[in-house]
């Protein structure tokens, strides 16, 4: 939360509230309204964000505020899809006390096993924590990862220096999610050059193009009781398994256009969502409503 002060003096009741929540489907829950009963202003990571808040707050006082997305040179490194020579890796990512359903880990390693069963020398890396067979889900994944040699679980909580490690140890990144509020991890993935498959969906989707990644198809389904925190009512999307395992497999034989794809997310996200563009967009907002009280 951000507060701008008033010219005047006064307590924190007299300050301009600005809050910054992240939400992961399309509309805000009806139970958790009070939560803008003191809020001044809304600024939102994304577009998909601020819809979901028009219906509930002030349209004029909700701002389109995207994040930096930012990654120490020292862990920067030139990647070039094309000179891959033996195994190609696919990564996913997911954690096991979030919502399972929402990431969607299944459907990717489905699309993987769709995707190739000629024997190519291809890997699928399933990166999470807090991984427990405690739910059917969980256990389903389990099973596949089991039945399957190509598939590797990482099941451990990682540094953020060795989170990098293990992104730039693979080759693509894939998250057939069925709703993100943003996306950090599909930002970073195209940082480090990496081309993305993704749901063609949510947040991700102001910085996922045709141009820049492989969007998969899908369709609106019924959040399902238990799947999300306040989502009676709500639609998330339900990746084609069968266009991600095309895409998976466009990626691994058609690496010139992976390599070009990739060129132009790293280019459009070290730009528009570096720091410093981020910090231009954030003072124009606040001198916007600075001008706004004289």
């Amino acid at each position: 939360r951000y507060q701008v002060k008033r010219k005047t003096p006064g307590n924190f009741n007299d300050s301009i509230k600005i809050a910054v929540c992240p939400w992961e489907l399309p509309q805000w829950p009806e139970e958790a309204k009070f939560v803008f009963r003191d809020i001044n202003y809304f600024w939102a990571a994304t577009n998909f964000i601020k819809n979901a808040f028009k219906d509930i707050f002030p349209n004029e006082k909700i701002f389109h505020a995207p994040p930096a997305v930012h990654i120490d040179e020292i862990h920067l490194e030139e990647f070039d899809v094309r000179l891959i020579e033996g195994e190609f890796v696919f990564l996913t990512v997911f954690d096991g006390l979030s919502s399972i359903s929402r990431k969607n880990p299944i459907a990717s390693i489905r699309a993987f096993q769709r995707a190739f069963v000629r024997g190519e020398n291809v890997k699928l890396v399933v990166k999470t924590m807090n991984f427990n067979n405690n739910s059917d889900e969980l256990n389903e994944l389990a099973q596949l990862i089991r039945s399957d040699g190509r598939i590797e679980l990482v099941n451990e909580k990682l540094t953020k220096s060795d989170l990098f490690k293990l992104v730039k140890s693979c080759h693509s990144f894939i998250s057939l999610h069925r709703s993100e509020g943003f996306g950090r991890n599909i930002a970073e993935a195209m940082l480090f050059k990496r081309p993305v498959i993704v749901s063609a969906f949510s947040g991700n989707l102001d910085f996922c193009f045709a141009e820049n990644s492989y969007l998969v198809e899908g369709e609106l389904v019924p959040v399902k009781k238990g799947e999300y925190w306040y989502s009676d009512g709500q639609k998330w999307f339900d990746a084609s398994v069968e266009h991600a395992a095309q895409q998976m497999y466009e990626v691994f034989i058609n690496r010139e256009v992976a390599f070009e794809k990739a060129e132009r997310a790293y280019k459009y996200m070290s730009t528009y969502h570096s720091i410093q563009s981020t910090g231009e967009r954030y003072s124009q907002l606040l001198s916007q409503i600075a001008n706004n009280l004289l």
